[in-house]
């Protein structure tokens, strides 16, 4: 079993046990530029979490793999592969691919884009006897089991209604954010959570667009690193989301906080957390 050891591998925390939770990264970024993919990760290899690239980075197999999505909010840049998934993979699960988010989220999609006009409602239409795609709402603060793991939704504070997850599995816990400002409690939630093995949360622009960021509520380096007295102490955060056309001045920016917990997701990397 490897542990965490930021001198030995300063890019990448890997913990290894046998039912962990493994996070494979298909997009981690706040724009899409080649070869920069939009924010998508999956989970156990059948949980979605996001889905702005999801089709694009997997191949066909892999994607009729995923039964669910966990969705944050209903921003392009983490729905945009969500169609194109469904019209890869309809006919090929027994059970419908479910969408679990806040109310307000799944309404957004209902009402925006599986509307019949921006594409079809696909929670009408039957493959194998059941709708091609279910919505599932999720209540803040409550415990939901989803394919193998536990799930809680905590409201993050964003430009839409938003939620952060908590996702529990046997050998530990991840806490992701999705797109979030400064926000009070997701953090509470964290602090509170049993066998927290690292957080996950978001940092989009450069300190110089620090009103820009708190407009659109996103986070800036500095905004980022005022936040982490709300933060479990000692937990490796992970960081994702920038927009890539700021990617060299938001890395030195984070690399001039001096804080050793901060490590950047790797597009295309497999993560495993656990004990």
């Amino acid at each position: 079993m490897l542990q965490w050891n930021p001198s030995r591998n300063p890019r990448r925390l890997l913990f290894f046990r046998r039912k962990a939770i493994k996070l494979t990264v298909l997009g981690t970024y706040g724009g899409r530029l080649r070869p920069y993919r939009l924010t998508s990760f999956l989970l156990n290899d059948s949980i979605l979490l996001d889905a702005g690239s999801a089709a694009w980075a997997l191949p066909l197999a892999a994607q009729a793999r995923i039964e669910t999505l966990l969705l944050t909010h209903a921003h392009l840049d983490h729905i945009a592969d969500l169609c194109f998934l469904l019209d890869n993979t309809f006919g090929e699960r027994t059970s419908s691919f479910r969408v679990w988010s806040l109310p307000a989220v799944l309404e957004a999609l209902r009402q925006n884009i599986f509307n019949n006009r921006i594409w079809p409602d696909l929670t009408s239409m039957q493959i194998n006897s059941a709708p091609i795609l279910e919505t599932c709402p999720l209540t803040p603060g409550k415990k939901v089991q989803i394919e193998g793991v536990e799930v809680t939704a905590h409201p993050v504070d964003h430009a839409v209604p938003a939620t952060g997850f908590l996702i529990e599995g046997e050998g530990g816990a991840i806490l992701y954010t999705g797109d979030t400002g400064p926000t009070n409690a997701i953090w509470e939630a964290a602090r509170e959570a049993k066998n927290l093995r690292a957080i996950i949360t978001e940092i989009s622009f450069p300190d110089r667009m620090e009103a820009v960021a708190l407009k659109s509520k996103h986070y800036t380096p500095g905004l980022l690193g005022r936040e982490i007295s709300k933060m479990p102490p000692d937990l490796p955060i992970y960081l994702f989301h920038t927009k890539p056309r700021f990617l060299e001045e938001v890395h030195r920016e984070v690399a001039a906080l001096g804080l050793s917990r901060f490590f950047w997701l790797e597009q295309d990397q497999t993560y495993e957390f656990g004990p």
